[in-house]
């Protein structure tokens, strides 16, 4: 039993791991002005110590002018056949097709 115990704690920290975990990085050009720039995915020329933030995006120019991005969307990448996914906010959920509650898994995702 006590095995067990750890199997299923293990399983849900990993679960929640994998919903918390973001997708960042990091650029060090600068333009003429010493603002921080970058192109994808979006077009951004922030000044040295300021930040932004669009959607699931945020990004911040430091004052020795790296930009640091990070998307803290998620991606579900497959349900089994009795779930569907579920657009909320940044995050997506595996919901069950017959009354929309939590889906039980197993499912892969990435972000």
């Amino acid at each position: 039993m006590r095995g067990t115990n750890l199997l299923v704690t293990c399983y849900v920290v990993l679960g929640i791991l994998a919903y918390t975990k973001a997708e960042c990085w990091g650029d060090s050009r600068t333009n003429s002005k010493g603002h921080c720039i970058m192109t994808r995915p979006v077009q951004l020329h922030l000044p040295r110590g300021s930040s932004y933030k669009q959607g699931c995006i945020t990004c911040r120019c430091n004052l020795r002018g790296t930009l640091f991005c990070c998307n803290s969307a998620t991606k579900i990448t497959s349900v089994p056949k009795h779930c569907r996914i579920v657009q909320d906010g940044c995050r997506q959920r595996a919901v069950r097709k017959s009354d929309g509650k939590e889906c039980d898994g197993p499912f892969g995702m990435v972000g």
